[in-house]
C-alpha cells in the first residue's frame, strides 16, 4: 500500500509539489493526467486531503461521469 500511495504521488506532481499542497482549481487537472488511473487518485486525494473531497466528487461524477469510484475507506464530503 505504501508503495502505491508513492506512485500516485507522482501524478499529483502534474499540479502541485505534494498532495499537501495540492489547490481545489488543479484537482480536474490531476484526475485528467491518468486515464488509467482516475478511481485510485480520487480516493487517493480524499484520503489525504478530505478538504477536497466534494472537489473530487464533483470532477468524477459531473465531468467523468463515474459514480462508482469510491472505496471503502472514502471520507464522504459533509
Amino acid at each position: 500500500m505504501q508503495q502505491e500511495a508513492e506512485n500516485l504521488e507522482v501524478f499529483i506532481k502534474v499540479a502541485a509539489d505534494s498532495i499537501g499542497e495540492l489547490r481545489k482549481v488543479d484537482v480536474m487537472r490531476v484526475l485528467e493526467s491518468n486515464s488509467m488511473r482516475k478511481r485510485p487518485l480520487a480516493n487517493y486525494i480524499c484520503q489525504h486531503r478530505p478538504d477536497l473531497a466534494r472537489e473530487v466528487s464533483e470532477v468524477m461524477e459531473d465531468e467523468f461521469g463515474i459514480t462508482d469510484w469510491r472505496t471503502t475507506e472514502t471520507p464522504v464530503y459533509a
